[in-house]
């Protein structure tokens, strides 16, 4: 249980300088800005574990500092997939947040259509592919990236792994 809450401390941590950095300036690449942050803090936050009287045996104990370790990665990388759903304007959310502001008068599914339509959802998409590298721009048409094959590649495989259908 010690090495949860010590855990969940270093993971509090992290998301404190990220608000903080954040609040003071954003990254122009937010991924590789909460990548930074997450591996920093765990990295720091090691020798203060270490040399706290309350912690230090937990980080001796190969077992444990095992298990922090793990629940650092798996839940720092949640959080950063997480981010990039609200940095984005998601299809999914967007469709959520408009049938909420309905209200309970809900929404025409003609209606959800056309404001997804009018929206700059799929102009962004494809912005923040380019901006991450994923895609280019070559006249009127666009093009995988060797880094854009790479994961296009990695998703399929997943995909085909899981036993997944096409989706989105």
């Amino acid at each position: 249980m010690s090495s949860l809450f010590t855990a969940l401390g270093l993971i509090t941590a992290a998301f404190l300088v990220h608000l903080c950095l954040w609040r003071i300036h954003r990254p122009s690449n937010h991924t590789l800005g909460l990548l930074a942050v997450f591996g920093i803090t765990y990295l720091v936050g090691l020798p203060v574990l270490y040399f706290c009287p309350v912690t230090h045996w937990i980080v001796q104990k190969p077992c444990l500092f095992l298990q922090i370790t793990i629940f650092h990665i798996v839940i720092s990388l949640a959080y950063i997939a997480f981010y990039s759903i609200l940095e984005e304007d998601s299809p999914s959310l967007s469709i959520v947040t408009m049938v909420s502001a309905a209200g309970s008068v809900g929404l025409e599914k003609e209606v959800i259509e056309s404001r997804l339509q009018a929206g700059d959802i799929l102009e962004s998409r494809i912005a923040a592919s380019m901006k991450g590298g994923l895609v280019k721009q070559q006249g009127e048409s666009y093009f995988l990236t060797s880094k854009g094959r790479f994961f296009a590649r990695l998703f399929l495989m997943m995909e085909k792994l899981m036993g997944l259908g096409r989706g989105g």
